[in-house]
């Protein structure tokens, strides 16, 4: 049975070649989708998260504390522009273009495509062992 997909890529704004694309259904939420963006970077902690739309509504989840908007509730558009920051190791800035909206018949939420990989200080780690 097909559901609604959400089709996102998330940039790099400090090296857009490092990206990923994910496909979120619209009953899932802002948590889910980073949750998949996590699984899709390889992050192993809780990071706090911000997702910034450019009407200027901001959401914001810390450890324990999610962001639990269903995407579909968010009136979003293909084309148009998420801010979404993530506090890890280092501070990472990233740019979510919503590709489109369509039919999907494969599980919910899933990594669809990685380009390139983060190039971390020495010092840093993602977060392996917490």
């Amino acid at each position: 049975m097909s559901q609604q997909a959400y089709v996102f890529e998330a940039a790099l704004d400090d090296d857009p070649d490092v990206s990923r694309t994910v496909a979120v259904g619209a009953d899932q939420t802002l948590d889910d989708l980073h949750a998949v963006l996590r699984q899709a970077f390889g992050w192993h902690g809780d990071f706090p998260y911000t997702f910034r739309l450019d009407d200027g509504r901001e959401y914001v989840a810390t450890p324990g504390e999610s962001a639990d908007v269903p995407l579909g509730r968010l009136e979003l558009e293909p084309d148009r522009r998420i801010g979404y920051v993530v506090d890890g190791p280092e501070e990472w800035e990233f740019a979510l273009a919503l590709l489109e909206v369509r039919a999907d018949d494969e599980p919910l939420p899933r990594v669809i495509e990685r380009r390139k990989e983060i190039q971390l200080e020495p010092e840093y780690d993602l977060g392996a062992g917490d």
